[in-house]
């Protein structure tokens, strides 16, 4: 043991013995040539001891060494006895991975793999150039033996003993707008992946079709497709824009819409020949794709339905469309490329890196919080200030996000933190001068890294605040404790329900969106005049709404959408008799949330969207056979761990921690300001999943409440020197 209670050596790791060093605070008594468990950002693997370092002094150790992972304990006879049948394992599976692998790619040659202590991860060590296709094949591999990840590693991949990971480390630059508008003329060819993540900028993501073993209706081709993402402030459209929107997917992708968590679009399966014209057909009906990916400002999300609510909440609306007008990015590529082709070898454009990863800003009113504001970085709350004669105050929260990765104890997810109150003149100066903060200051890291949320715990809200003061367009002032502590009020749009003296229906959409190859869909949205369709409100819960329509009309609205062809797209729902009261909400479905993840998603372990229709079918089992109300129970799932689904927010959430893997997590509530906490249970897709969600709901209905002692946020006072 050395000073500082911890234990270091140099350990040779695994079949193919690479070096690394190693700790434990435990006092493990062990000496050179011992075998031991230690545990690696690849998993637990049988390790032999090469030097003890802790007898040394600690200043020999090389300036820049860093822990390769955990001493957990002396090898055990069992874990050998389990290191000689993982062996066996391998030898006998080496030569199918070898087929496997030479159906894909030529460049590649495997050299070993070897099984984790624990059987549940493969590493799979090659030598050649690795390709985009080694992912769907370690999912495939993955499902093939039911393990929890299959991951190929080069020796060259593994980091040596004098080389220190740097998160901190700016990402450097890589291409230019002038090889992304040469690589656009060849339609046979993808497009790099520096000019991809150039292109991000543009709302242009490039895709792959991942293998899944769920069903799903995705047909385009697999080598130069891209996703189109479309961002319009304000929440919603006309009949008319969603039938343009499902021609151009007809005529330009694969033909589905979908509609997105934060009131956008995504039009799939785009050829590379076909990103021109649909992005020219897009700007000339006003529409946009700027700043929908990579490292901007995302869709600003407000209540869809605040225009149509009180002066609050209508003011709300507007704050939300100005600060999207403030926030959004303007890219003279953009023009140059895709609606001007005009050289652009003298554009400058900010780089990639430039700004931090994503900006995700909400608002809302307390009093109808229908937006779960406090997942984004900055979430604005507006109320009128009793101090000051009903004067528009905003309080300004801080650092949501819900991303996380388990693998990764650095990555955390937190709902936004109160930081300020400010009067309603200097919430537009306030949030420019933090995206500027954000923008210069802001540590530059790996992606999953570069989030507001990790910056603001680098440095503190007080710090934060002092630079977003500097950067500001004008002077502002801070009140640094609200007029009082504001409790949200969370609402939900589904079914029919009324808003501000008006009816409403809520229909949540089944996966996977609109198809804009349904013809009938398509002509019928463009000559169908009925006045409850004019307008779309798309919500962040995965709704969409229409309305205004009169209550006596309601029984009607099933019919309605039957003949326009609707039905096959959302849920129904049960209106009720005739006298239905828009006063009285009708809910009749649970509220299931999925994000997209496989197989269009490149960043997912597993499925998510194939599941929603099973997932939504076991809930409704649930409530017919617990008789509970199904507005009081939410379940939302998501496909990896950054959460697009918002699951930490549901009474139950599943997250995928592997290849069809999930963990299952309770008590998240946004009213609450509580997160949901890991139960420690994970399942495959299945039987044993539902039996575990069975018991968890019969738990809510006998009056249990799905909740843990949960992250809650603290509204307190807090001293800042706002001079400057």
């Amino acid at each position: 043991m050395t000073e500082s209670g911890i234990v270091r050596c140099l350990a040779r790791v695994g079949s193919t013995g690479w070096m690394g060093i190693f700790g434990s605070i435990h006092p493990i008594s062990l000496g050179n040539g011992a075998a031991i468990a230690v545990a690696t950002e690849f998993g637990e693997f049988a390790a032999e001891i090469a030097a003890l370092l802790s007898q040394s002094s600690v200043e020999s150790l090389p300036k820049n060494s860093f822990y390769a992972g955990e001493i957990l304990r002396p090898l055990q006879e069992s874990e050998r006895e389990l290191q000689r049948q993982h062996t066996l394992w391998c030898a006998e599976h080496m030569r199918e991975i070898e087929i496997r692998i030479a159906e894909i790619t030529p460049n590649l040659s495997l050299i070993d793999c070897e099984k984790s202590l624990c059987g549940q991860h493969l590493v799979l060590w090659f030598l050649g150039q690795a390709t985009a296709e080694l992912g769907p094949l370690s999912v495939a591999l993955a499902e093939r033996w039911q393990l929890s990840t299959v991951r190929f590693i080069s020796p060259d991949g593994v980091r040596s003993l004098t080389e220190k990971k740097d998160i901190n480390k700016e990402p450097l630059a890589g291409g230019t707008w002038l090889n992304v508008a040469c690589e656009k003329v060849n339609s046979e060819i993808r497009f790099s992946k520096d000019a991809a993540t150039l292109l991000q900028s543009h709302g242009v993501y490039q895709q792959k079709l991942r293998r899944t073993l769920t069903s799903h209706p995705h047909t385009w081709p697999q080598s130069t497709s891209a996703m189109i993402r479309i961002r319009k402030p304000g929440a919603f459209w006309t009949n008319l824009q969603i039938a343009r929107l499902l021609e151009w997917a007809h005529r330009y992708g694969e033909g589905w819409l979908r509609p997105t968590t934060r009131q956008g679009w995504q039009i799939y399966g785009v050829p590379k020949p076909n990103i021109e014209p649909l992005l020219r057909e897009l700007h000339e009906h006003l529409f946009t794709t700027q700043g929908t990916c990579g490292n901007h400002p995302r869709n600003i999300t407000c209540c869809p339905l605040a225009n149509q609510g009180d002066s609050l909440e209508r003011y709300a609306y507007s704050l939300a469309a100005e600060i999207d007008r403030l926030l959004i990015p303007k890219c003279p590529s953009y023009e140059v490329i895709w609606l001007d082709a005009a050289p652009v070898d003298s554009v400058e454009e900010i780089a990639p890196a430039a700004l931090p990863h994503k900006l995700k800003v909400g608002v809302t009113t307390a009093t109808h919080c229908c937006t779960e504001v406090l997942s984004n970085d900055i979430a604005i709350v507006i109320y009128p200030s009793v101090s000051m004669g009903s004067q528009i105050r905003g309080d300004i929260y801080l650092g949501g996000g819900l991303a996380f990765r388990r693998d990764h104890p650095e990555t955390f997810p937190q709902l936004a933190t109160y930081a300020c109150t400010v009067n309603a003149e200097d919430i537009l100066p306030l949030v420019r001068g933090i995206e500027q903060a954000f923008h210069r200051w802001g540590t530059r890291r790996q992606r999953r890294m570069s989030r507001l949320k990790y910056w603001l715990n680098d440095i503190g809200i007080e710090e934060l605040l002092r630079l977003s003061i500097l950067e500001a367009s004008r002077r502002v002032k801070l009140h640094l404790h609200p007029d009082q502590r504001v409790a949200f009020t969370e609402t939900n749009h589904l079914g029919v329900h009324s808003y501000r003296d008006s009816t409403y229906i809520g229909l949540r959409w089944k996966a996977w969106g609109l198809d804009g190859n349904d013809e009938v869909l398509r002509r019928n949205l463009m000559t169908s005049e009925p006045s409850w369709l004019n307008r779309w409100y798309v919500s962040t819960q995965q709704e969409i709404i229409f309305g205004c329509f009169e209550p006596d009309t309601a029984d009607s609205i099933p019919r309605q959408q039957k003949a326009l062809g609707l039905t096959p797209y959302f849920y129904d729902f049960s209106c009720g008799g005739k006298a239905h009261t828009p006063s009285i909400r009708q809910h009749t479905l649970p509220q299931v949330l999925s994000c997209a993840a496989l197989p269009t998603c490149s960043l997912a372990l597993s499925d998510a969207e194939a599941h929603k229709a099973e997932l939504m079918q076991w809930m409704m089992e649930f409530q017919a056979t617990l008789n509970f109300e199904s507005h009081s129970l939410s379940c939302r799932i998501s496909g990896c761990g950054n959460n697009c689904s918002r699951p930490l927010l549901a009474d139950i959430g599943l997250i995928a921690h592997g290849p069809n893997r999930y963990g299952v997590y309770v008590g998240g509530n946004h009213a609450q300001q509580q997160l949901a906490q890991y139960t420690g249970r994970e399942f495959p897709w299945g039987t044993e999943l539902k039996e575990y969600l069975h018991q968890l709901v019969r738990l809510q209905e006998s009056g249990f409440r799905l909740q843990t002692s949960g992250i809650r946020n603290q509204v307190e006072p807090r001293k800042l020197n706002t001079e400057h």
